[in-house]
């Protein structure tokens, strides 16, 4: 398996969609800016962490230059999201993350919202 650093670009779509669907709780910070920023660093500091761990690179500093694309659509962000995942694993702890946790909270939420008009009535199939 390979893995490799995600842009600012994508990260920081990430991070809109999470502050647009209202998970983690970062809906609280008023400004959208630097909530941005804080969830892109947190998404980034688990990405180099696995480069870390995969390759041995060395620490980098998180930086963020603001890009992001502002509107995704559901599928898309789910490509994304599995993105992200395939390249932040490559640690021991990374499903005990808060970036994987808050990353499964957004894709329940999309998950959620996509299927909020199907009208299925039953959970079991026998």
């Amino acid at each position: 398996m390979s893995a490799f650093l995600l842009s600012d670009k994508h990260l920081g779509t990430l991070a809109n969609a999470v502050l647009d669907n209202d998970v983690g709780g970062y809906i609280a910070l008023r400004d959208r800016d630097p909530a941005r920023l804080k969830i892109v660093t947190l998404l980034k500091a688990e990405n180099l962490k696995s480069l870390q761990a995969r390759y041995g690179d060395k620490e980098q500093e998180v930086t963020y230059d603001g890009s992001f694309l502002p509107s995704v659509e559901p599928l898309e962000l789910l490509k994304m999201l599995a993105s992200y995942n395939y390249q932040s694993c490559e640690t021991d702890d990374f499903y005990k993350s808060e970036a994987y946790s808050l990353m499964e909270e957004l894709k329940a939420n999309i998950i959620c919202n996509l299927t909020e008009d199907i009208d299925i009535e039953f959970w079991d199939v026998r």
